[in-house]
């Protein structure tokens, strides 16, 4: 819990560090489970969506060549060779690219039907939860769970997902 406390949380009320470390904690397990669960629920476990929900996923899901779990892995690599390529660059540059990078890219994927537009949704939220952790450190374990979740619950759906948890946690 010591990481994801900022030393600027100690100059702020009571109920606003309290907030802002809650939203850290959320944006942790959005960084390294939503990708997870987005596989596992489009993969496998479609029953538990509303049919509302089902049928949109569905459509945005047509003519797309790859699984959820190649579709999901391929954007997460390409976001992830942004950022490290964004922080090689001076931070004015690299900044303007990782965010025009991650535009043109995301646009073009989804033109060439490539990756559906929710799993780019689902990745975006990912990235951006991850910037909510105020440790640096904190960065490597959110990618390692990340692969790690997005395998588990690819090849073992949610039962997979709770596996890599457990494992993480013990």
């Amino acid at each position: 819990m010591d990481l994801f406390q900022s030393s600027a949380d100690y100059y702020s009320k009571t109920a606003t560090t309290i907030l802002v470390r809650l939203s850290r904690i959320v944006g942790f397990f959005l960084a390294t489970t939503l990708p997870a669960l987005y596989i596992s629920i489009t993969s496998f476990d479609f029953e538990v969506l509303p049919v509302n929900l089902a049928i949109p996923i569905a459509t945005f899901r047509a003519g797309i060549p790859f699984p959820p779990l190649v579709e999901v892995l391929l954007m997460v690599i390409i976001v992830d060779v942004l950022q490290e390529g964004a922080t090689r660059l001076p931070s004015k540059i690299g900044q303007t690219l990782a965010i025009v990078g991650g535009f043109v890219l995301g646009q073009a994927v989804i033109q060439a039907k490539l990756v559906s537009p929710l799993a780019v949704i689902v990745v975006a939220a990912s990235v951006i939860g991850a910037f909510t952790l105020p440790n640096y450190e904190l960065n490597g374990l959110v990618r390692f769970l990340r692969y790690a979740l997005i395998l588990g619950g690819g090849l073992l759906t949610g039962v997979g997902i709770a596996m890599v948890w457990c494992g993480f946690l013990i």
